[in-house]
């Protein structure tokens, strides 16, 4: 091999690493996000009747359905990206 095809191997290499490197990140950061915000809705109320904590917990499960297809499509965004830029680097070697 010659030493221009063993650095762009190495690019490659290193271009991938830092790629996965980064979707973790994403990854840690989106989960810690919705963990957090699960907990701001989950604190503990009074409720005066078990209606009220009805019509409550069911605002809240519409929340996290809304929240949820939200964090599938900023998931699918994300994996769209990352294969059009994979493709970019297969290109390039």
């Amino acid at each position: 091999m010659q030493d221009s095809e063993l650095k762009k191997m190495q690019e490659y290499r290193d271009l991938r690493q830092q790629f996965m490197e980064q979707r973790e990140r994403e990854k840690k950061l989106i989960e810690e996000k919705l963990r957090k915000e699960e907990e701001v809705m989950l604190v503990e109320t009074n409720y005066q009747n078990l209606q009220d904590e009805v019509d409550d917990m069911r605002r809240l499960i519409k929340n996290f359905r809304v929240r949820y297809k939200q964090a599938v499509t900023e998931i699918n965004d994300l994996n769209e990206e990352h294969a059009h830029e994979r493709g970019e680097l297969f290109d390039q070697i």
